[in-house]
């Protein structure tokens, strides 16, 4: 067990022989997980959401320059053409939402829920949990998978296009 404490309290991360950190918090039981220090699929995705929830979350060319190295060139180029095209005033835009969650809201948490490896592609599928119905008792929280998708390049995984829950591609959406 490692004690961390601040002004605000004191917080126990529970290790176990696995390499996980466990911590409680707000009711909730929290695993953190030891990523490899070299590139796989799974380091890559979880760099990306763990840098894009530090942040305000929207989508912009600084935004899109910030994740550079957890994207390939071709989904970076296909993001700042999208980015760069006046909006309609009279249509809902096709993207929208944030593209790596696939949702308005920030979600509560998010889960690498599988990993599957097919030479130099990978998919990493992300498990986002959002607010639950608080009409129900106990609170049921709403969760959603979105797919990553991977290439390997020569400094590594980048991510390439993403699958939503109801199967379109983040790629469609911004050619269209």
């Amino acid at each position: 067990t490692q004690r961390i404490v601040c002004s605000s309290g004191s917080f126990d991360f529970h290790r176990d022989g696995a390499g996980h950190a466990w911590l409680g918090l707000d009711n909730r039981v929290l695993r953190f997980d030891r990523v490899a220090a070299v590139s796989s699929p799974k380091a890559t995705v979880q760099a990306l959401l763990l840098a894009h929830f530090g942040t305000d979350m929207a989508l912009s060319h600084a935004s899109v320059a910030d994740k550079a190295q957890w994207l390939t060139p071709a989904l970076q180029q296909r993001l700042n053409r999208w980015l760069a095209r006046p909006p309609s005033p009279n249509e809902a835009p096709d993207l929208n939402g944030d593209p790596f969650t696939d949702s308005q809201e920030p979600p509560l948490a998010f889960d690498l829920a599988a990993v599957r490896l097919h030479g130099s592609a990978a998919e990493v599928t992300v498990r986002f949990e959002f607010e639950g119905d608080h009409s129900r008792r106990p609170v049921v929280a709403m969760t959603r998978d979105v797919v990553m998708h991977l290439g390997r390049a020569a400094g590594g995984w980048r991510i390439d296009d993403i699958r939503y829950a109801d199967g379109s591609r983040l790629s469609q959406l911004l050619d269209r």
